[in-house]
């Protein structure tokens, strides 16, 4: 009894500490914090603020300077260190993508804490904290390009390594660096979004407005990534905020012009292909309203067979 006991208190906890090991839709934050010389500055406190909802998190920066924020919520968000002996520096806008880290090096001046010192902070050009090729899709990008049907993933084509699928492929799709569009995972907010039996992303979710952004992994995705060997795709929809405005509606409409999407009316032949005799009649779905009686001829035509 107790042999069983042990076991499912080890299966619990392999259970809770494996969940971070999976795929999700966040990003991370990470810097160095340095004096004027050049040196590190440990035990600084390191404040992170999400824009959107107000939360905020908190850590020290480690003995070589180095500090993380992990598993955050993509978005825009604010960065403020504070040491006594220096001055506070503050970044006002700090950019989260979905699967990318963010890095952030600030260098502290010596001065007062009452004094604040805004830094401006630059993407890199290169990132060296992981050898992922791949590309995100903004939600800057996913409102201002045009969409046919309004099918977001569309957008992955502009990934580079990515491309149409060949013609005759099943479900249609893209291809990554030479791998079938059938081998891509598609997730949305973590949760596998892929249609198990043409291994493409489920259609019944097409609300492009609902979109924040999301990543296309071609080649050498994390460990967390897995089950396929050709892209990922992780779809983050988006989030609640603390303030409703008029700039968060949406509306979209689809043009139906007569001139443009009407069919030519064909020409009514003469002689019908057809002959129709009162047994047609027996087969007519009572259900509809039209009896048998009402395609019966009528009294005094012998047949309903047209010449």
């Amino acid at each position: 009894m107790r042999s069983r006991s042990r076991i499912l208190t080890l299966i619990v906890m392999v259970c809770i500490f494996s969940l971070p090991c999976f795929a999700s839709s966040v990003g991370s934050v990470s810097g160095f914090l340095k004096d004027s010389t050049g040196a590190s500055v440990p035990g600084a406190e390191v404040t992170l603020t999400n824009l959107a909802t107000n939360a905020r998190m908190r850590v020290l920066s480690d003995k070589d300077g180095s500090f993380e924020f992990a598993q955050l919520t993509p978005g825009q968000y604010s960065l403020i260190a504070i040491l006594t002996g220096f001055k506070k520096a503050e970044v006002e806008q700090v950019t989260v993508q979905v699967d990318q880290i963010t890095r952030v090096n600030l260098s502290l001046e010596i001065g007062q804490v009452s004094e604040s010192v805004e830094v401006s902070s630059a993407s890199p050009l290169l990132e060296t904290d992981k050898s992922t090729m791949g590309g995100v899709v903004d939600s800057q990008t996913v409102a201002s390009m045009p969409l046919n049907a309004r099918q977001f993933l569309d957008l992955a084509l502009i990934t580079p390594g990515v491309s149409l699928a060949g013609e005759g492929v099943q479900g249609g799709g893209f291809d990554a660096v030479g791998a079938r569009s059938q081998s891509n995972v598609y997730l949305l907010d973590g949760v596998s979004n892929t249609d198990t039996q043409t291994n493409q992303p489920l259609a019944n979710f097409r609300i492009t407005d609902a979109i924040q952004e999301f990543s296309v992994q071609t080649s050498g995705a994390l460990p967390e990534f897995g089950r396929s060997t050709g892209a990922q795709v992780n779809i983050v929809t988006k989030s609640a905020r603390t303030s409703f405005m008029a700039r968060h509606l949406s509306t979209f409409e689809i043009p139906r012009s007569m001139p443009t999407t009407t069919s030519p009316t064909l020409p009514v032949p003469k002689k019908l292909p057809f002959i129709a005799t009162s047994s047609v009649a027996h087969s007519v779905d009572r259900s509809s309203g039209t009896g048998p009686s009402s395609l019966l001829p009528m009294k005094g035509s012998s047949s309903l067979r047209r010449r």
